[in-house]
């Protein structure tokens, strides 16, 4: 596993934030997680977002699809090409998303072929992410993506699931405290109790 810090970006539907968890869980505490949406997604390159970071990390995005203007209507579409294309770490973009021919081959030629990781037609962000990370074995892993992909039994989502999903619809207008509940549950710490997820009736974590 690669020993380098690893910034997450994941997007902030229930999908793209469960793939942070599930990535952040298997890089051992070396890994922040933020949120944006795909219209946004340029201005984690910008100044204001870099000067929170380290100055050397690699990058994976979970989940946000290439946007080609923003909510006010402007192109942002190269901007985040020649982002991509200058920055110094590695670049893995996961997705589930239908990829615009053009966007797939512009983001390959940027971040690389082999890290640009699209999960097939049957195949959820979540379980593509959880089978890249090595986390066959991972129990609340595997919950996590039955979670995402609405496949809880009937118990898991009496016991947490419809707890675990309201507060993620709750929280997605707010990114930054949806990047916290992300970092969070990667875990399953106690301290997402602040985030009122009630973690006594989480699955438990390996």
């Amino acid at each position: 596993m690669n020993e380098r810090f690893t910034v997450i970006v994941s997007s902030p539907d229930a999908d793209g934030v469960v793939a942070g968890a599930l990535l952040g869980r298997s890089l051992d505490g070396r890994a922040e997680t933020l949120v944006y949406a795909s219209e946004h997604l340029v201005d984690f390159f910008g100044p204001a977002a870099q000067q929170k970071l380290p100055r050397d990390y690699d990058l994976a995005l979970c989940g946000p699809g290439v946007a080609h203007v923003d909510w006010d209507g402007r192109p942002v579409r190269p901007r985040l090409m020649e982002a991509l294309r200058d920055f110094g770490g590695r670049v893995r973009w996961y997705s589930a998303r239908r990829w615009d021919p053009e966007d797939r081959q512009a983001v390959a030629h940027a971040v690389g072929q082999a890290n640009l990781l699209l999960a097939g037609d049957a195949q959820t962000l979540c379980a593509l992410v959880h089978a890249e990370a090595g986390g066959a074995s991972d129990p609340y892993g595997e919950s996590l993506v039955r979670f995402a992909s609405g496949h809880l039994s009937r118990t898991e989502q009496q016991a947490w699931g419809a707890d675990l999903g309201l507060v993620l619809t709750s929280l997605k207008a707010d990114h930054e405290q949806l990047g916290t509940a992300v970092g969070l549950l990667d875990r399953k710490s106690t301290r997402l109790n602040s985030c009122h997820i009630p973690l006594a009736r989480m699955p438990s974590s390996a």
